[in-house]
């Protein structure tokens, strides 16, 4: 179906996503994205447009051309413009190498209405976090491409140990450093240490009541 095909690139362009994103955010196999964007799907099955309909808010017959299809660039106030975001949870072992996770490995998704890259992802504080404002059992929310500001809360590594943990950035002048928040630990200049890595910087958290 050639019409499905142009109108699912239309999508996938507006929103800046790849087949493997909307694979991995749909639960729509990878190859069948492929065989739907390269046209040679000739009768999809309605289980496997639903979910993509339904992510791109759009209906069934929009979808694969039988309705027009309002995109941005025939519509300013398209919904298309702040679409929602799918993330993954994470637990904060998988963090470490969130950009490898498989799609089987996570057991769940959290859906965010914010302006971040397809590459984010979301953890859920289970220890006190030096920070008050953030009560635990919060859902924290990375953006593995925004650059780190002064002030900004990060999750950072170490190549040394297998684990990551929620820092401070501080910038003073020409230097840079990472502090535990609310402690006085020692700093840790990130511009002479590069055993340091920056997964993510914290872009918004969420307090929720009721665990996933």
């Amino acid at each position: 179906m050639q019409q499905l095909s142009n109108t699912l690139k239309t999508l996938l362009q507006e929103q800046g996503l790849t087949a493997s994103s909307l694979a991995r955010i749909t639960g729509i196999g990878q190859p069948v994205i492929h065989r739907m964007l390269s046209g040679t799907t000739d009768n999809p099955k309605v289980a496997t447009l639903s979910p993509i309909a339904k992510y791109f808010k759009i209906s069934i017959s929009q979808l694969i051309g039988d309705s027009p299809l309002q995109t941005s660039s025939n519509h300013q106030n398209n919904e298309l413009k702040t679409p929602l975001r799918h993330l993954p949870l994470l637990t904060w072992q998988q963090a470490l190498d969130h950009a490898n996770i498989k799609t089987e490995e996570i057991q769940n998704y959290i859906t965010v209405d914010a302006n971040c890259s397809i590459h984010s992802f979301a953890l859920r504080l289970q220890q006190n976090s030096g920070i008050n404002s953030i009560p635990l059992g919060s859902l924290l929310l990375f953006d593995p491409q925004l650059p780190a500001q002064n002030q900004d809360y990060v999750l950072a590594a170490q190549a040394t140990a297998n684990a990551v943990s929620l820092q401070q950035v501080i910038i003073d002048g020409d230097k840079s450093y990472l502090i535990t928040p609310n402690q006085n630990a020692a700093l840790n200049d990130v511009n002479s240490l590069q055993n340091f890595v920056i997964i993510g910087v914290l872009f918004t958290s969420i307090v929720q009541h009721k665990k996933l």
